[in-house]
């Protein structure tokens, strides 16, 4: 089933703006997702995207794990289940792309406005630091923008 965490995967790490450390942001993108008016909206959606290839996901699940070798599954997900998986990614990306496009659009909103020189996605753990550099989360700026 959809699991809003899968978002997280769509989520560019950041980008660097300057050569100069101007700080690290994290983001918990669930949590600034679900901030958003189009949150509950993506996420009926998405239920009726699963709902819709149920069976048909069910029925290629229990094929291939008829099948006795890897290469044997591979040939089939890339043969006759190649449509199937296709048509199944392409209405669940319609299903998240203007929320996708509102998140990085507020993400690199706050990078700009708080001199931050990347945004990681939470959860994240930031092993080593410059002596002087921030580490902020900036999950509450990117929801506010999101609730516009």
């Amino acid at each position: 089933m959809f699991k809003t965490s899968m978002m997280t995967a769509v989520l560019a790490a950041g980008t660097v703006l300057s050569a100069c450390a101007a700080g690290t942001g994290v983001l918990n993108v669930d949590m600034a997702l679900q901030a958003s008016p189009k949150y509950a909206p993506m996420v009926q959606q998405m239920q009726k995207v699963e709902q819709q290839y149920a069976p048909q996901l069910k029925a290629m699940e229990a094929d291939l794990n008829q099948m006795k070798t890897q290469q044997e599954q591979q040939q089939a997900m890339q043969g006759k289940y190649k449509a199937l998986i296709q048509s199944y990614m392409q209405d669940r990306e319609k299903a998240t792309a203007a929320l996708q496009k509102d998140l990085n659009k507020a993400t690199q909103e706050v990078l700009r406005d708080q001199k931050l020189d990347i945004i990681l996605a939470q959860p994240v753990q930031i092993a080593a630091k410059a002596k002087d550099e921030k580490v902020v989360d900036v999950t509450p700026e990117v929801a506010a923008k999101l609730k516009k």
